[in-house]
């Protein structure tokens, strides 16, 4: 398969997740109404994480404070698109907002989408690495780092971190042994299988090339007839077409 075609194939099952990371909203634009009540939210949830309460209450807080911020750059991230990359006026006075509170959102206009805020999430991490919401925390911060990671192709992406990608490697590998059980671990083998084949792009390395092929096709066979599934053959075949 051209280099183009697994690219589509890949492009489209990536946007498949980044939808579904905010499906619970279901309008275009911003919810003034909904937005607010989620920014009051996130004003409660940082006073009590930031505060005096017991350390599993601070960390329980920083928790719910990442989930509703992300609630929230969902929405203005489908908002951005709705309005060609500019951010409508009742998103623009959320961002503002948020950053009044300390939660700065980092626009990324040539994504057309705002970055990650993953800070809450480790926060949470530093005060209950084995808490009830570890699991889901790691999973955030793995989501975040690869999607953070492309514009719109995580095959094109000249100026990718390295190192950042070696890092994000390990914490994949680390909590799918930790976390076999969790909701996400579809899209976590998926994440690892992905960034195996980047790892492999710059310096063929027969290694590096076989535990990509095996993440691949052990990716497609355990959740065949899927988007993600023809996007990992999709790299198999160009794998098996590279000299």
């Amino acid at each position: 398969m051209s280099r183009g075609r697994a690219g589509l194939a890949v492009r489209a099952a990536l946007t498949g997740c980044l939808l579904a990371a905010g499906a619970a909203a279901a309008h275009d634009a911003v919810d003034a109404a909904a937005a607010d009540g989620l920014v009051e939210e996130v004003a409660r949830l940082k006073a009590t994480a930031e505060g005096e309460a017991a350390p599993a209450d601070r960390a329980a807080a920083w928790y719910a404070l990442g989930a509703a911020v992300e609630s929230l750059r969902a929405d203005l991230n489908r908002d951005l698109a709705a309005h060609g990359g500019e951010p409508g006026l009742v998103a623009a006075a959320i961002v503002a907002e948020l950053g009044r509170l300390g939660v700065a959102l980092s626009p990324w206009p040539q994504a057309v989408r705002y970055r990650s805020h993953a800070a809450p999430f480790r926060a949470y991490l530093a005060l209950a690495p084995d808490g009830p919401r570890a699991a889901d925390a790691r999973f955030a911060l793995l989501r975040a780092g690869f999607y953070d990671s492309y514009t719109t192709d995580p095959l094109s992406a000249p100026d990718l971190d390295r190192d950042a990608l070696a890092a994000r490697i390990g914490e994949a590998e680390d909590f799918l042994a930790r976390h076999p059980d969790h909701a996400g671990v579809e899209e976590a083998r998926f994440i690892l299988a992905v960034d195996y084949f980047r790892a492999v792009q710059p310096v063929p390395d027969p290694i590096a090339r076989e535990r990509a092929r095996a993440a691949l096709a052990d990716y497609a066979e355990a959740y065949p007839d899927t988007l993600r599934a023809r996007a990992a053959k999709a790299l198999l075949d160009r794998l098996a077409a590279a000299p």
